[in-house]
């Protein structure tokens, strides 16, 4: 079993936990791996599970994809440098221009990372004297973020979800079974009502543990990332969803 997301899972997941639930359970035998690229999105994973799992053959048997918020939808921002220099390979250029990257400026960025690691990493070294620079750069960013989608509201159209669907093919053509597990937050958040059954006219399987028994606001090490004690906390409960999701009794999604 892999588990793919971001920070919130490098947080979120606790490994011991979860084999110690598994066995206590009854789930298993399983292997668990994660992958977890900072600040990363649908715009990414689709790339991530390929470049690293699908070509070399390293396939799991099932793909867990942990998301928040909106990092599902299309509307997610995707880094064209990030993508050429660390989730890619020449052989890709072609899907990836016709999916992905469209804009002249943004191609011409990913060919320069495919060739340099300093194009790959400029906005990491970019962050890191920001925070060298700047005290509680990250928090202040997150924080301005926020309050600026606040503002902004709603969308005026429903998201889209078509990188989502582009990685559930990917996984099905692997015979891999994609679940998508929505992860709890410090402040509640509401989901696109669509997207359970969007998921399962894809193929794949949903999961909403955004609310975890006894999970309380002082589990949280910020406002998205979970102290130690709220990741075991989460994992024993994850652990008891995806059990009954995964069982032989269960149904298919």
């Amino acid at each position: 079993m892999l588990f793919l997301g971001n920070s919130l899972i490098r947080e979120g997941l606790d490994s011991d936990a979860f084999e110690l639930a598994a066995e206590s359970q009854g789930f298993g035998p399983l292997r668990i791996a994660h992958i977890y690229p900072d600040d990363t999105t649908i715009a990414e994973w689709p790339h991530v599970f390929k470049h690293f799992f699908v070509k070399p053959d390293l396939l799991p048997d099932v793909l867990v994809v942990c998301f928040a918020l909106g990092h599902l939808e299309d509307t997610t921002p995707l880094y064209p440098e990030l993508i050429g220099g660390l989730y890619s390979s020449l052989s890709d250029i072609p899907s990836i221009f016709q999916h992905d990257v469209i804009r002249l400026n943004d191609r011409v960025a990913f060919v320069l990372a495919q060739m340099s690691a300093v194009m790959t990493n400029r906005g990491r070294v970019a962050q890191r004297v920001l925070d060298t620079s700047i005290p509680y750069y990250r928090e202040f960013s997150r924080t301005l973020n926020e309050a600026m989608r606040e503002q902004v509201g709603a969308p005026d159209s429903p998201p889209t979800y078509e990188r989502l669907e582009r990685l559930t093919q990917l996984a099905s053509s692997h015979g891999v079974r994609l679940v998508l597990a929505a992860m709890p937050v410090r402040e509640p958040y509401e989901l696109d009502p669509r997207l359970p059954r969007l998921a399962e006219g894809l193929g794949a399987s949903f999961i909403d543990a955004r609310s975890v028994p006894g999970l309380t606001t002082d589990m949280f090490q910020d406002n998205l990332h979970l102290t130690p004690m709220g990741a075991r906390l989460y994992t024993r409960f994850l652990v008891h969803l995806l059990s009954h999701l995964l069982s032989p009794h269960a149904s298919p999604r």
